[in-house]
């Protein structure tokens, strides 16, 4: 079987990333990584990101959550 993986990029996503992250476990077939990147963001979501990471660590989902140091979240997709 195919392993998938989701990439999502964000900036400063604070109000929307719990909804994101809920919505990606509801799904009925997961993915095997999820991968976050943070295009610079200066707000609490890669925190908040790395607290729910930590929560669903006994998932068998292999989360990251990378800074990427970029300006644009279309730029954070090629790293």
């Amino acid at each position: 079987m195919k392993k998938i993986s989701l990439i999502i990029t964000y900036f400063n996503e604070e109000k929307y990333i719990k909804k994101t992250f809920s919505m990606i476990m509801k799904q009925s077939f997961l993915p095997d990584e999820v991968i976050f990147i943070n295009s610079n963001s200066n707000d609490n979501t890669s925190n908040i990101l790395d607290q729910l990471i930590y929560s669903h660590k006994n998932i068998d989902i292999n989360f990251k959550n990378i800074y990427s140091n970029t300006k644009f979240p279309s730029d954070s997709a090629n790293l």
